[in-house]
């Protein structure tokens, strides 16, 4: 039972870490990546 808990907080924690990683491929990397750099000094 605890094995199965444990392998189940494991994959939850896996698919929300993935989401921020969505949202900022979609939405930031084009302008601020290594070399377009926009809004850095």
């Amino acid at each position: 039972m605890s094995l199965r808990l444990a392998i189940l907080t494991l994959l939850s924690a896996l698919a929300s870490a993935a989401e921020p990683r969505a949202f900022l491929e979609k939405h930031c990397y084009e302008c601020h990546d290594k070399e377009t750099k926009k809004g850095l000094t």
